[in-house]
C-alpha cells in the first residue's frame, strides 16, 4: 500500500514579503488560524440575491428571471473579499507596525493600514494561503 507524505508543508506563520519586510532584523509576520480548503474562494457577493426584486408586483416568471440574474451575478463574481478571508483564516499578527500604532488584530489590521497597503499585503497572504503543499508517494 502507497503511503503518502507531506515533503513541502505550508507554515502557519508567514513572514510577509512585501516591500522587503523579510529582509529586516524583525519582519512582521502572520499567524494563521487555518488555510483555506481547495475551492473556498471568498469571492464578494455582488449584491444580495433578492436586491431589486419586489414581489409584490411582479409576476412568478419576472421573479424567477430577476432571481436568476443575481444568482449568476454573484457566481461570476471574481473579485475576492480579502476581509472573510482574514476573519475565517487569519489569527493575529506579530512585529508589525504602522506609524505609531501596533497591528495585531485583523481588526487592527483593516482600521490601521491604508486601504491600498492593506488590500497589497491581502493579496500575497491569500496566495500564500492557497498555495498547495508538495506530497510523495514512500515507505
Amino acid at each position: 500500500m502507497a503511503k503518502f507524505r507531506s515533503i513541502n508543508e505550508k507554515k502557519k506563520d508567514y513572514i510577509i514579503k512585501y516591500k522587503n519586510n523579510d529582509k529586516e532584523k524583525n519582519p512582521a509576520k502572520v499567524l494563521y488560524k487555518r488555510f483555506p480548503i481547495p475551492h473556498e474562494l471568498f469571492y464578494t457577493m455582488k449584491k444580495n440575491i433578492f436586491d431589486g426584486i419586489d414581489v409584490n408586483n411582479k409576476q412568478k416568471d419576472d421573479i424567477q428571471k430577476s432571481l436568476m440574474e443575481n444568482l449568476r451575478n454573484n457566481i461570476s463574481s471574481t473579485t475576492i473579499d480579502y476581509k472573510t478571508f482574514f476573519e475565517e483564516c487569519i489569527e493575529r499578527f506579530e512585529d508589525f507596525e504602522y506609524g505609531e500604532s501596533k497591528v495585531i488584530t485583523v481588526s487592527d489590521y483593516w482600521q490601521i493600514l491604508p486601504l491600498q497597503l492593506a488590500y497589497d499585503i491581502a493579496e500575497e497572504l491569500h496566495e500564500y494561503a492557497n498555495e498547495k503543499d508538495e506530497f510523495a508517494v514512500g515507505e
